[in-house]
């Protein structure tokens, strides 16, 4: 059910785009479905709102970056 991570994670973004958790997971759905652009993205936009958030440090390592 990653599609569904994924809509409940945007719909939460836009509501609050400051819940760098909720980067991550949707980034995990997408790596998961094969979408490693967008997983990339989520991850990055992750730290952007925490430059130190550990979870998608290590996301980042995870999926080649």
């Amino acid at each position: 059910r990653y599609q569904d991570v994924i809509e409940l994670a945007t719909t939460t973004l836009r509501a609050r785009p400051v819940l760098e958790e909720s980067y991550v997971w949707r980034g995990w759905a997408h790596y998961m479905l094969g979408d490693t652009v967008g997983a990339r993205d989520d991850f990055r936009s992750a730290l952007g709102v925490n430059p130190n958030f550990v979870d998608a440090i290590t996301a980042l390592e995870t999926v080649g970056e």
